[in-house]
């Protein structure tokens, strides 16, 4: 048991005490058969809500049961494919959403390791998050006349439409990777989407599981406005959870632009407003860099507080390393990278996309930690993450190649 769940355990009990001496002050009853009314009825209702906290928190781990440990790899029954033929020669364009997010810095890198590790030639254009980027890059793929484009991890796609039409116009294949939810598309040839809304719902889980009481929790979201084709599903997945087993939480909205500054300001305010604050979940991982310095500067403790998110990012795991993180819900660049190149190999080659599948989930906690650093280093890392036997394999099987080592070279 970890030492949130004691504290909470302990508070219980001290609250059990109070009660208790409180009802031993009050007059009793007494049954016809001598024995204590009140104190029967305390007891059984006593048991019987130990029993519903036990059937809810049961409930609870049945949910996050398929995403702890292993994942499974849910493209082995697709059709295979020889992957070096359909991209041997072909010169492919990335599209880096954003240079100055090392996450979809990384998720593009290995997506570029992918198609040069198969025969083809890739380039990846590296936008600074503005549609103004997006667009010249665009623009850029079809004066040098790529094959095929991908838009990779963090643009406004939405915002597109027109210059995508001009990349269709002149005959090169276009898809999107990890900009949207899988329910989301676009007018590019297929927009291969996360699950945006499991992955809010697991976390909100996971962050009841840690406390141990949906009774107990008290939570504060730190959500991302702006990207309404990721946030908006973001929303439906925490306030889905909470509110089903009846938590209290607040929402705090930070748009992306104003992460520096705004997320502390939002999280030292609601706690000078609520120092009862249990439970901290953001939407992306990357918004805990700005949220666990408020936490040292206000002097609470790590042990006071459940702080998760979602994405799987190395730094945040090293966080976890030093306890001042508790949960992430891992999502692999280097699988979010294949899934793409799968959805771009099979569009090329005229067969099923499967590209709503999105890519799995898994719970890293202390309990699993470990199996998701780097073996050599103990730290976080891109060209580690505990699953690469899982995809690697997977879509070697599927593409007649062994991808052994294809990410070594990537930090």
């Amino acid at each position: 048991m970890n030492m949130k769940k004691i504290l909470a355990l302990l508070m219980a009990i001290s609250m059990t005490a109070i009660m208790t001496a409180c009802s031993q002050s009050d007059s009793s009853s007494v049954s016809a058969s001598g024995e204590d009314a009140s104190s029967t009825a305390e007891t059984t209702a006593s048991e019987t809500s130990t029993a519903d906290l036990a059937s809810v928190m049961q409930e609870i781990d049945d949910q996050l049961a398929d995403y702890s440990g292993t994942p499974a790899f849910p493209a082995a029954d697709f059709e295979k494919l020889d992957a070096k033929s359909i991209i041997q020669g072909k010169k492919i364009f990335l599209l880096c959403a954003n240079s100055t997010n090392q996450y979809m810095v990384n998720m593009t890198e290995c997506y570029e390791a992918l198609v040069n590790y198969l025969g083809g030639e890739a380039f990846i254009y590296y936008a600074d998050g503005t549609n103004d980027s997006w667009t010249t890059g665009l623009r850029t793929a079809i004066s040098q006349k790529y094959d095929a484009v991908d838009i990779v991890g963090g643009a406004t796609i939405d915002t597109l439409s027109s210059v995508i039409d001009e990349v269709k116009a002149a005959g090169i294949y276009i898809q999107d990777t990890h900009n949207a939810d899988v329910n989301v598309t676009y007018n590019d040839d297929y927009s291969v989407g996360a699950d945006f809304t499991r992955a809010m719902k697991l976390c909100a889980l996971e962050a009841i599981r840690q406390v141990g009481d949906p009774a107990e929790v008290n939570a504060l979201v730190i959500a991302d406005i702006g990207l309404s084709s990721c946030d908006d599903y973001c929303r439906e997945g925490i306030t889905s959870v909470f509110d089903q087993y009846d938590v209290k939480y607040t929402i705090k909205d930070v748009a992306i632009t104003d992460w520096t500054t705004a997320i502390a300001q939002q999280v030292r305010t609601a706690f000078i407003s609520d120092p009862t604050i249990n439970v901290i979940v953001a939407y992306y991982d990357n918004m805990l860099l700005y949220i666990t310095p408020v936490l040292d500067e206000l002097g609470i403790s790590q042990d006071q507080v459940v702080v998760g998110s979602f994405n799987g990012s190395p730094g945040i795991l090293d966080l976890m390393t030093e306890g001042t993180v508790d949960f992430d819900l891992g999502e692999s660049v280097g699988w979010i990278a294949s899934s793409g190149l799968d959805c771009m190999l099979r569009g090329l080659a005229g067969m099923e996309v499967y590209n709503t599948i999105g890519t799995a989930a898994y719970m890293i906690n202390q309990d699993n930690l470990a199996n998701c650093l780097d073996p050599e280093t103990g730290k976080g890392s891109y060209a580690y993450d505990g699953v690469q036997d899982v995809y690697l394999t997977g879509y070697g099987e599927l593409w007649g190649v062994d991808l052994t080592g294809v990410f070594d070279s990537i930090a």
